[in-house]
């Protein structure tokens, strides 16, 4: 099975967009999927009832991993034997997620159990630019795993007169750093169709068979999906 964590210390992101195309392209590729909602707060993978997502509360009250909640998460995921697993993190439990992790050695648990392991996040542009390259840059130093950023373009620039492979984040970690997936800011009109969709909770192709969107939108729908799921694969091959 192929583990996909979705990690980032800034909420707000859109790691659960992440998860959202994660889950629609690898169905699209014919994979059986296990998504697992984590966020103790913002549940927003949860709410797409077609993606079939497994909402685990496993943190205490005190915002804390609780050993035996995480142990359920870890069963849910040896019981199975599906092809990729997408676990959306919460923000907020950033770090007690990842101390949790690297304190139990988790992920080389997993690559024992004949798991592959992927941790994803998000890097977005504007204010909170730095943010975001700092939480990359601490997952990178805490992990010995592929990583795959996501660039948000929908916040502004990320480049900000330099290229990304230029940062040192980059150049200290580029063996680890496996893909790098851009999201481009959309047009207008398809920028709304996606919020939309969003909204609802449905998927893309609940989108297309929906009579709350007309005929057009609906081609909208379609083009977005098929964009998307391009870049994706453009940008993940190799990391099957």
């Amino acid at each position: 099975m192929n583990i996909h964590i979705i990690m980032q210390g800034k909420g707000g992101v859109g790691k659960s967009f992440v998860a959202y195309l994660l889950c629609q392209y690898f169905n699209s590729l014919g994979n059986t999927i296990l998504p697992i909602d984590t966020d103790p707060n913002n549940a927003t993978l949860t709410a797409f009832k077609n993606l079939n997502v497994t909402h685990l509360e496993i943190y205490n009250d005190e915002k804390e991993v609780d050993p035996s909640k995480f142990d359920k998460l870890i069963e849910t995921i040896a019981d199975n034997n599906c092809d990729d697993c997408i676990i959306d993190t919460g923000a907020s439990n950033f770090q007690p997620f990842a101390n949790y992790l690297i304190n139990n050695e988790v992920l080389p648990m997993l690559l024992d159990m004949g798991h592959k392991v992927f941790i994803h996040t998000v890097i977005i542009g504007g204010q909170s630019l730095n943010d975001t390259m700092i939480g990359l840059k601490s997952i990178c130093r805490s992990f010995n795993t592929d990583i795959v950023v996501w660039f948000n373009s929908m916040f502004g620039n990320i480049a900000d007169n330099k290229t990304f492979y230029d940062t040192i984040v980059y150049t200290e970690n580029k063996e680890k750093i496996r893909g790098v997936v851009t999201l481009p800011k959309i047009k207008n009109e398809f920028e709304a169709d996606l919020n939309s969709l969003l909204k609802k909770h449905l998927t893309f192709d609940e989108g297309v068979e929906s009579p709350d969107f007309r005929l057009m939108q609906k081609q909208r729908i379609k083009n977005i999906k098929r964009d998307y799921f391009t870049l994706i694969n453009n940008s993940l091959v190799g990391l099957e």
